[in-house]
């Protein structure tokens, strides 16, 4: 999709509400304040990061008084006639203004931070003009200033514009204010680069294929006969089980962060996540880490991800201890290679025996973890069952030595998994 093929959509779409984002630089406000703005006639309203608006007429201040709205200066409407000085305030208006009356009225203004300022000067805008004839709302970064709190007014005025069958459109740097909004996929546009002329938009539907495919990809395997029909949910393709799946990872704060990045790190479980979080700085990754909770979903979070981001790692269990050279695991990870012609993913793997690799003792780790001496084989095996993950992150936290071991997994000259 071009930017003027995303202008089109807006101004034609049954669509009412639209997020743009991207990094800084990407030119969303030159478009929305530009592009966008000069195409609507004079029914759109646009407001800054201030809370401060413009439209493309001048606008005369109103009183709102039952279901109508009463000039302040009549002639400033180029009418001489006191007959005409008010104006029926339209059934679709009229509901939303009242709930923003109910809004302002929350707020202490002698307790005020600069957040609740900016959302009454932006009330009061609302309140304080004839909407009739506006259709469409740009909102340049709503979130600036504002703390979740805040935000939290934000997300109702935007559903007070879409049940008031009114369009929204805006421009965010914020994940939590799309968690917030539980804002469907296709209604996200990402912007790359200021003379990048593409925008990136994906549809539920276009993911939901995705999903299908790698799931009849897995489903295929021999190796998926070997585990039992409750654990195959996770992949099985066109079943309402998956459809949830993917609402609710579509709308989760992890995925929403995932778009603010250009460059995402997937790991398979807490154990590699904990790795990532410690080697942050030596590795050079970004704090946006994905747990994808097990390598049953993997490929496809792989392709999700493809579709959004500029570079892509992936951080796997080697599965080389594995007993059956034709366990699912084994198989899903010979998978998880074919990927290799797509030259912006990096696959790396972390050895299965990691208490070998790294040679620490067990007991040893734990009795410090837990401030014991002497502990049991039973105890151990406890411990292990339930938080086996701290046992290497401790160790790599602690000894220098099993750091930079860690760190030569992640050698793109000695990985064999790097592609």
């Amino acid at each position: 999709m071009t930017k003027s093929e995303l202008t089109k959509l807006i101004l034609n779409s049954d669509k009412n509400i639209f997020a743009i984002i991207g990094p800084n630089t990407s030119g969303k406000s030159y478009y929305m304040n530009n592009n966008l703005y000069n195409k609507f006639s004079d029914n759109v309203l646009i407001l800054d990061e201030e809370g401060r608006f413009r439209t493309k007429e001048n606008m005369s201040k109103v009183k709102i008084v039952g279901n109508e709205y009463i000039y302040d200066n009549e002639l400033s409407r180029g009418i001489s006639n006191k007959e005409y000085n008010t104006e029926k305030i339209e059934k679709n208006t009229l509901n939303m203004l009242q709930e923003m009356e109910k809004f302002k009225d929350r707020f202490n203004l002698k307790t005020m931070s600069l957040g609740s300022k900016k959302i009454l000067n932006i009330l009061n805008a609302f309140l304080s003009y004839n909407l009739n004839h506006i259709s469409c709302y740009l909102f340049d970064e709503p979130e600036n200033s504002l703390d979740d709190e805040n935000l939290k007014y934000i997300m109702k005025l935007f559903d007070l514009l879409k049940n008031s069958k009114k369009k929204v459109v805006f421009i965010t740097h914020s994940p939590r204010l799309l968690e917030m909004l539980q804002l469907e996929i296709d209604n996200i546009f990402l912007f790359q680069r200021l003379y990048n002329n593409d925008v990136i938009n994906h549809s539920f539907k276009e993911i939901q294929y995705i999903f299908n495919e790698v799931g009849k990809l897995i489903n295929d395997l021999p190796a998926t006969n070997t585990i039992r029909d409750y654990e195959k949910y996770d992949f099985l393709p066109n079943t309402r089980f998956s459809e949830l799946y993917l609402e609710q990872l579509l709308k989760s704060s992890q995925f929403y962060r995932t778009l603010f990045y250009h460059h995402v790190v997937i790991v398979e479980g807490r154990t590699e996540e904990l790795i990532a979080i410690e080697m942050t700085k030596e590795l050079d990754i970004n704090k946006c880490i994905f747990n994808a909770r097990g390598k049953h979903q993997m490929i496809f979070l792989i392709k999700l991800f493809s579709l959004y981001c500029n570079k892509l790692s992936c951080i796997i269990d080697s599965d080389e201890s594995e007993k059956a050279k034709n366990s699912l695991a084994i198989s899903l990870t010979k998978e998880i290679e074919k990927l290799k012609e797509q030259d912006k993913i990096f696959i790396y793997a972390i050895p299965k025996d990691l208490e070998s690799y790294l040679g620490f003792d067990t007991k040893k780790v734990i009795e410090k973890l837990t401030n014991k001496e002497n502990i049991t084989n039973k105890f151990i095996d406890r411990f292990k069952q339930y938080k086996k993950e701290y046992l290497p992150y401790f160790v790599i936290k602690t000894d220098n030595v099993a750091r930079n071991n860690i760190k030569k997994l992640f050698d793109l000259e000695s990985n064999s998994y790097e592609f």
